[in-house]
């Protein structure tokens, strides 16, 4: 970043800090006017050190602002880290399989109560999933980003069905099955020769990294085309299955509502697990699971991950990126807390479960290879999290986070998050005034057509009160017109009729098919329905 949007960033920076004005916001002031970067990255805060909500969340807001910031100068390598970390948690997973072999060969036991907490959490296992072993064939579909296969943002489900792709050789066979007995075998060639379909054979997945924080990268695993797209059929499936068990993996509220409950009577407890999909191991996966479900989850994963110019076999089961991974640790990490107590939520690796159960739960997901973070894990005290919901003795105290820089988008979704954050520093319902400079300095920097008013529903727009912009045209009582520019997904013409037919059962569209970031904006007269939230009026 060039010296002068440098200290653009920290202009701004500072603005928000000074709303806050509280001793760790001064503390952070000073950090950044002696370019003390990686201290601003690495600061923690202790929840106990705080008497009331107010004053926990003011230090708490300064401390996180730019935890996430991706422009900040640090020295540290955040590939790096996150490679560290990728490959640590290999290690913890193949020394986790070479106990669990020894037990599956019979060569030790573990002790009794392991061995019943074993046979609950398979039995609780096998319920969710059923004897219904193909069911998840009728929910395979395509996900929204990239896959193996994908150039220059072509992640259209029509481009996805206009070129062979490719898949590993243990979920070939039911890609066969399907094309044969369905539309889908239009969109290959097979082999005359050997009856096989014409497409590539791939080893793994290629690990990748996407910004997380200021200190580390993501790993992410990107999937041969096909195996996600039969991942996702299973993934859907115990997404489904575990609704019949009180497990709602499309709604993180009762998570958010527990943490804040929790903060207030001590009743529960919320976990995180450092590095949770990336310590599901082969040999415990292997383990809890249905012989019938293992051989389907086994051929549809990827085996082995490319990563810094070598293949190498995987300790792990799957990794981020596969489309069951989700569903498949939320399964594993409910079966093994509900063995252990009731009344226990659980959304990834989110877990909450009573206060008085925790280091049961704790030593439950040791042995099954899993690490609690310390640092974001809470059995007791006035602070929880959990789904993004931080609270502080019964009041939520979630910061917002600066993560992009201030380039239009990023300026952008910084303008709404100080809306937010100066609503919460206000009274009223109303947004404080304090903010109101730094807000009117980036909102004046932008493009025209980024400098529309409207409300929290539309991403595109700066939010405002609604007084701002809702006297455009009303329409009774149930809601609002708006006039306003939109960025619109640029349409492409379909040139391959069975690519275009069978993408309709995926993303439906009778207009052509969207290429990634293209876009074009314009004029659109919006309905704004009753019940929006007004971000209220600067006081």
């Amino acid at each position: 970043m060039k010296e002068n949007d440098l200290d653009r960033h920290v202009r701004t920076a500072e603005q928000i800090l000074a709303s806050l004005s509280c001793p760790r916001a001064l503390s952070v002031v000073i950090l950044m006017r002696h370019a003390m970067w990686d201290e601003i990255a690495n600061l923690q805060i202790t929840a106990t050190d705080y008497a009331d909500s107010e004053s926990f969340f003011l230090a708490y807001q300064a401390t996180r602002l730019l935890s996430k910031a991706e422009w900040l100068p640090t020295s540290i390598d955040t590939r790096a880290a996150a490679v560290v970390k990728f490959v640590e948690a290999e290690e913890l997973c193949r020394r986790t399989n070479s106990v669990w072999a020894l037990h599956h060969s019979r060569r030790i036991s573990f002790l009794r109560d392991d061995e019943r907490l074993l046979f609950c959490v398979r039995r609780k296992i096998g319920d969710v999933l059923g004897l219904d072993l193909f069911r998840w064939t009728e929910f395979c579909n395509f996900g929204p980003g990239a896959d193996g296969s994908t150039v220059r943002g072509l992640t259209s489900a029509y481009n996805k069905l206009s070129n062979p792709g490719s898949i590993t050789s243990g979920a070939y066979p039911y890609l066969a099955v399907f094309s044969e007995i369905t539309s889908l075998g239009h969109c290959f060639v097979s082999d005359i020769t050997t009856g096989r379909l014409d497409l590539e054979l791939a080893r793994g997945n290629r690990v990748t990294f996407v910004p997380k924080s200021a200190k580390t990268d993501r790993p992410i695993a990107v999937e041969p085309r096909w195996n996600i797209w039969l991942q996702k059929g299973v993934g859907a499936y115990i997404r489904m299955r575990l609704r019949k068990f009180g497990v709602n993996l499309d709604d993180q509220g009762l998570n958010q509502s527990l943490a804040i409950f929790g903060s207030r009577t001590d009743k529960y407890a919320t976990i995180d697990l450092a590095s949770a999909s990336d310590t599901m191991s082969k040999e415990v996966v292997a383990a809890v699971m249905p012989l019938p479900w293992l051989t389907v989850l086994d051929a549809l994963r990827s085996p082995r991950y490319f990563l810094d110019g070598k293949w190498r076999e995987y300790e792990k089961w799957s990794s981020m990126g596969n489309g069951y991974t989700f569903e498949l640790e939320s399964l594993l990490f409910w079966a093994i807390c509900s063995s252990i107590c009731h009344d226990v939520s659980v959304y990834g690796d989110d877990l909450i479960v009573p206060a008085e159960s925790f280091d049961r739960v704790v030593q439950a997901l040791d042995l099954f290879g899993f690490r609690v973070n310390p640092d974001k894990s809470f059995k007791s005290g006035p602070f929880r999290e959990s789904c993004g919901r931080d609270a502080f003795n019964g009041d939520t105290v979630t910061p917002i986070y600066w993560k992009g820089a201030l380039d239009d988008q990023g300026a952008l979704t910084l303008i709404n998050q100080i809306s937010v954050l100066a609503k919460r520093l206000g009274w009223g319902g109303n947004r404080s005034r304090s903010l109101r400079g730094v807000w009117k300095d980036l909102v004046y920097g932008l493009p025209r057509r980024f400098q529309q008013r409207g409300p929290t529903t539309l991403s595109t727009v700066v939010h405002d009160a609604s007084s701002e912009w809702n006297a455009v045209r009303r329409h009774g009582w149930d809601g609002v017109w708006l006039n306003i520019t939109l960025p619109m997904p640029r349409k492409h013409r379909f040139r391959d009729y069975n690519a275009a037919l069978l993408s309709q059962f995926f993303q439906p569209s009778s207009d052509g098919y969207q290429i990634r970031d293209r876009i074009v904006w314009k004029k659109r007269t919006v309905f704004v329905p009753s019940g929006y939230e007004d971000i209220g009026s600067w006081v």
